[in-house]
């Protein structure tokens, strides 16, 4: 299973690089497969943080974050990797970029969210955002 992590995760990564940090929403630092870090984990479910690519714009922080579902059943998981954009001031996050992967690494969904229509959501206490948050904002 760790094996199969760590190839999604090289995957990732390689999809990620094909961004040019000058594209907008995915500019900066690109998470790598060595860099991300277990958050939280759960029987179908584990959550992972690349710290190293957080990136700092005044009050506001953006912070890939992958999760991993079905871990239960191997041949039904995937992989999701979205950015975030954390508010640190506020207290809320929004999401910006997402890609989903199948459990070979095929890419199966790609998309950002129009400026237009972000939205802010407040991060509740005792959440993954929160744990993200404190990672984030402390920095």
């Amino acid at each position: 299973m760790e094996q199969i992590m760590l190839r999604r995760a090289v995957a990732i990564s390689a999809v990620l690089s094909l961004f040019p940090s000058s594209q907008g929403i995915c500019a900066g630092p690109k998470p790598e497969a060595k860099n991300w870090v277990k958050i939280r984990s759960l029987p179908e479910i584990s959550e992972y943080i690349d710290q190293k690519s957080i990136r700092i714009e005044g009050q506001d922080r953006y912070i890939w974050e992958k999760t991993v579902d079905n871990l239960a059943d191997p041949n039904e998981a995937t992989v999701d990797v979205t950015l975030w954009r954390i508010d640190c001031l506020r207290r809320r996050d929004m999401m910006l970029y997402n890609e989903s992967y199948l459990k070979n690494g095929t890419l199966f969904s790609r998309g950002d969210s129009p400026a237009g229509t972000r939205m802010w959501a407040k991060i509740m206490p005792d959440s993954v955002a929160e744990t993200m948050l404190k990672i984030a904002c402390s920095r």
